[in-house]
């Protein structure tokens, strides 16, 4: 295997759409996350997303590897979804966001019952 390149096989977890991915690299001792993406994209939700973030952070609680976020092909998306996963990675972050928006239907769907839901998915 070329050093610079890891196959989707080498992702402990994985979106299905590829936009949030994590993996133990035992040879260098390193938890690494790559995100293309802080929102889910279509063949995703918000909880299956951030289910994705639990699993990666439960595997990395295995070990005392450093933690190493790759974001530079990032595109942005919703800001819930990078406090949270700070929040899951860091023991010493404490953030508070408070914003409000419409509750239009696509909303409803994505948000409402989301935290309830994350350990539900599968």
């Amino acid at each position: 295997m070329n050093d610079s390149y890891l196959s989707w096989q080498d992702w402990n977890y994985t979106t299905l759409d590829d936009y949030s991915k994590c993996r133990v690299d035992k040879e260098n001792e390193l938890n690494v996350y790559f995100i293309r993406s802080f929102s889910p994209g279509v063949n995703s939700t918000l909880a299956k997303f951030a289910n994705i973030i639990i699993n990666c952070t439960n595997l990395f609680d295995k070990n005392d590897f450093k933690t190493i976020l790759i974001t530079s092909m990032n595109g942005g998306g919703l800001v819930s979804i990078s406090e949270f996963l700070l929040q899951m990675i860091s023991p010493f972050t404490s953030i508070n966001l408070y914003s409000s928006i419409r509750a239009k239907s696509s909303i409803k769907s994505n948000y409402r019952g989301l935290f309830n839901e994350i350990n539900d998915v599968k």
